[in-house]
């Protein structure tokens, strides 16, 4: 599946993916967090990262100038 990485429904989605991440991050790095509770935020980041990686950029078309050659 290819998802447009320029639409504006997957940058909203980034962007929420990307803020997710960064509380995870804050989480991990609590002084009092336990062994279960680090594995499941791990668990939580790395559905993140893989929703991030669904987007592929789409192949750019290639214009022709109507610049004439110097040679």
């Amino acid at each position: 599946m290819k998802i447009d990485a320029h639409s504006a429904t997957w940058i909203a989605v980034s962007q929420y993916a990307e803020s997710r991440l960064a509380e995870l991050r804050l989480r991990l790095e609590a002084p009092n967090t336990n062994w279960e509770d680090t594995q499941a935020t791990r668990a939580q980041m790395r559905e993140m990262r893989l929703l991030l990686a669904q987007a592929e950029p789409i192949e750019a078309q290639y214009v022709a100038l109507d610049i004439s050659q110097q040679e």
